[in-house]
């Protein structure tokens, strides 16, 4: 993961303050948010400083609405000055707001007049800062920009998503999950209110936004940008504590791994777990799976005394699922670590925890190539004894459970 400050390009006295920090490895990027009419008094001064940057186009708040036609003359004007400074600091990122009232449509034939593959669309509230509607606050809406060949990817704000949750009614994670389906590379993560249709923006651990579960969503390989606020003689301090809050959630020092049974609302996380990339290269079904099967095959699972689910936790933060299935004399194991948890040890440890507590045989199909899951069963005990179809079979007897389980 790699881990964004968000400036304006109007901050030029933070410029050495950020190359510091960024040579001490606090963090990855800078996404910058341009000022129109900034670009001409700025663009030196951040194109020596040698950072990496995305680039955040302006948005209603500096009058940019790509939804309102009578506006596209100053919104092409603005959104000119963003790329001749994309093109200057080599930034290959240019993140839109897909506007407020106006129509959808506009907002996509105005994308396409840009006609710019750095632009990647950011999910809004449903409700802005001032009361207007907001275009792109559903995966439904998003959906419909990124099939018009319009805009390269979807840039996940998670508190953009639970305020349009609250609007709409609906459960917070299943709006953020039905974004997550859209694949996105990029997010925006700050702390807020869930019980608030507007975004509020503030630090880390000062709201109550359930940012555990949040994160939980996020893909091994994905930009992360902090949104959090700064006290204007704070210099980077905040930026500072949140980037410690946030690691130390996401690798405590001390890591304790825990099982607890999954529930209906984990539903929304395990599918987005399952639709990654590397869950479905190493499934045996590596199709996409739509909410609607999905929730039909949970619901299943967890009415079938046959079958358990279990939902591990890395001091208190969800990293990964593990299941068992019964079959002849014994129990057929599955498991998936979040894709922000791997390569730390997580997936055999939670393995190890639901093996001891299973009587009889275990057993494992796993796609040859899969060294990952081959290392996993391999630490419990198992051993490949031929394979089933494509897959091959792994296997720990009885008695050597017995043995390991004390």
């Amino acid at each position: 993961m790699r881990l964004g400050l968000k400036l304006w390009s109007t901050d030029t006295g933070l410029s050495r303050q950020a190359q510091e920090r960024h040579a001490d490895g606090l963090f990855d990027y800078i996404e910058l948010y341009v000022v129109p009419g900034s670009v001409e008094a700025t663009a030196d001064l951040w194109s020596r400083s040698g950072l990496p940057f995305l680039l955040h186009a302006p948005h209603a708040g500096h009058g940019v609405n790509l939804a309102e036609r009578q506006l596209e003359a100053t919104n092409r004007a603005a959104m000119a000055e963003v790329q001749r400074l994309a093109d200057l600091l080599a930034a290959d990122t240019i993140i839109v707001h897909p506007g407020c009232d106006g129509t959808l449509a506009e907002t996509i034939r105005q994308l396409r007049l840009l006609d710019d593959s750095r632009i990647q669309v950011e999910n809004k509230p449903r409700l802005g800062l001032g009361g207007q509607s907001c275009r792109g606050y559903s995966a439904g809406e998003i959906g419909q920009i990124l099939a018009a060949g319009v805009a390269a990817g979807l840039v996940l704000d998670f508190g953009h998503a639970v305020c349009a949750a609250r609007s709409l009614g609906q459960d917070p994670l299943q709006v953020v999950g039905d974004l997550a389906g859209l694949s996105p590379r990029h997010f925006h993560l700050a702390d807020g209110w869930q019980a608030s249709e507007i975004d509020v923006h503030l630090n880390l651990g000062q709201g109550d936004l359930p940012v555990g579960e949040l994160v939980a969503f996020l893909p091994r390989s994905c930009w992360l940008s902090l949104e959090t606020p700064r006290r204007p003689d704070s210099g980077l301090d905040d930026f500072v504590r949140d980037v410690h809050w946030l690691r130390s959630r996401l690798r405590p020092a001390v890591s304790a791994i825990g099982l607890r049974p999954a529930t209906w609302a984990d539903r929304h996380l395990l599918l987005a777990w399952r639709n990654t990339d590397e869950a479905r290269q190493a499934s045996r079904h590596s199709r996409l799976l739509d909410r609607q099967e999905h929730e039909r095959w949970l619901g299943a699972v967890l009415a079938d005394p046959a079958r358990r689910i279990s939902v591990a936790e890395e001091n208190g933060l969800p990293v990964g699922m593990v299941r068992a299935d019964a079959v002849d004399h014994g129990w057929e194991l599955s498991w998936i670590v979040a894709p922000r948890a791997t390569g730390r040890g997580i997936g055999k440890r939670m393995l190890a925890q639901l093996a001891a507590t299973m009587p009889g045989v275990l057993r494992a199909v796993i796609k040859p190539g899969n060294q990952a899951s081959i290392r996993m069963a391999e630490a419990i005990g198992m051993s490949c004894t031929g394979r089933e179809g494509d897959l091959l079979l792994y296997v720990r007897p009885a008695g050597q459970l017995q043995r390991l389980a004390g």
